[in-house]
């Protein structure tokens, strides 16, 4: 689904971690249909179900409002060109917002710090949210998504989720992921280097934790039975799976909010 090239930066970034060594080249921010974007902060113009996030450097937040469609806007203690303002498109129902213009040649890296702001309408649930982010702070709070797929570099992830959920992917180097769900998802994928896994639940029948890990831990408030690297708890219908390097897996049982 990801149409964006990163030039030498996340896949770059993972490749060179994953192997203890390499070299970073920001080298260029291109992605397909660029000339189908608009500059600038906005709102969408039809109804969006699926959101697509490419971001490199500051913050990312979604969260509800008092607003009747999505809503985005950037923020920067820099003054923006049109090279460096965030550029979005609506394709269908999929909003794509991207971090700057489609570039080759270009060294992202040396653009301001930007902070991304979505807003959804109160009640509103989206199908997928999709994030790609390096060097980037990402915060989710209090949305509903069926699916959740998000791969970042040097950024920590905070998600507060309500809602039925299918599957949560997440996939970080150097950065440490908090997920509080409110009604426990059906899948979790959880790959990992030098970052650890918060996991909070909800409402939970069972879950089955498989862990694949050096140099990690595993630890569950939540009575489990261990059968080689799978740790069971109630009906185990839930299926989890994770593989760190240097990260621990903490499992707790989540609070009520109210």
């Amino acid at each position: 689904m990801k149409k964006i090239l990163l030039t030498g930066t996340l896949a770059t970034l993972c490749i060179a971690t994953v192997a203890f060594g390499g070299c970073v080249n920001f080298g260029g921010f291109t992605y397909d249909h660029a000339e189908l974007y608009t500059a600038g902060n906005g709102s969408a113009s039809g109804t969006v179900t699926d959101l697509e996030i490419d971001w490199v450097d500051g913050s990312i937040e979604i969260a509800y409002g008092d607003v009747e469609t999505v809503t985005f806007s950037e923020t920067s203690g820099a003054t923006l060109d049109e090279e460096q303002t965030m550029h979005y498109w609506l394709e269908g129902t999929t909003l794509h917002l991207k971090f700057a213009q489609s570039k080759r040649g270009v060294l992202v890296k040396s653009f301001p710090k930007k902070d991304l702001k979505v807003t959804l309408p109160k009640e509103s649930s989206l199908r997928e949210v999709d994030i790609d982010a390096v060097d980037t702070q990402v915060n989710l709070e209090g949305i509903s998504v069926s699916d959740l797929d998000i791969e970042t570099v040097d950024g920590n992830v905070n998600a507060y989720l309500v809602g039925t959920l299918q599957e949560i992917s997440v996939e970080t180097v150097g950065g440490d992921v908090a997920i509080e769900s409110v009604v426990a998802p059906l899948a979790i994928s959880f790959e990992s280097v030098g970052g650890s896994l918060a996991l909070g639940l909800g409402d939970v029948e069972g879950f089955t934790f498989e862990i694949e890990s050096l140099g990690g831990t595993f630890t569950s408030e939540f009575e489990t039975v261990k059968n080689g690297k799978r740790y069971v708890y109630g009906t185990g219908v839930c299926q989890y799976e994770t593989e760190t390097v240097g990260g621990s897996v903490r499992v707790r049982k989540l609070a009520s909010r109210d």
